[in-house]
């Protein structure tokens, strides 16, 4: 999991539309992370993925290949956001904030 920005940074080199593969395993036992968890941060990263093959002999942990693309039009993540100047603006004019109050540190 440690890896995670790396790999991350590594996918915004893809053009719009443009498709990476990883593969890995389901679970990695006293080490954290998986497919799960990386699918998760890159979704969370504004990409799209999903599981193109599960292999799974029966013996060994399972292991999965996720097709990652850029998507067309990549939008930041809501979490990674900012607020626009416009929308400060407005936001320090009439002290709400989606209909919370602001700290009166705001004005």
């Amino acid at each position: 999991m440690d890896f995670y920005p790396e790999l991350l940074a590594l996918l915004e080199f893809l053009d719009v539309g443009g498709q990476a593969l990883f593969a890995g395993k389901r679970f990695y036992f006293g080490c954290g992370g998986g497919t799960a968890s990386f699918a998760t941060a890159s979704k969370e990263a504004g990409f799209n993925v999903t599981v193109s093959k599960v292999i799974e002999d029966g013996r060994s942990n399972i292991r999965e290949i996720l097709l990652i693309s850029k998507p067309a039009e990549t939008q930041t993540p809501p979490a990674k956001r900012h607020k626009t100047e416009t929308e400060d603006t407005a936001l320090k004019q009439d002290g709400t904030d989606c209909g919370r109050e602001v700290a009166d540190s705001c004005g």
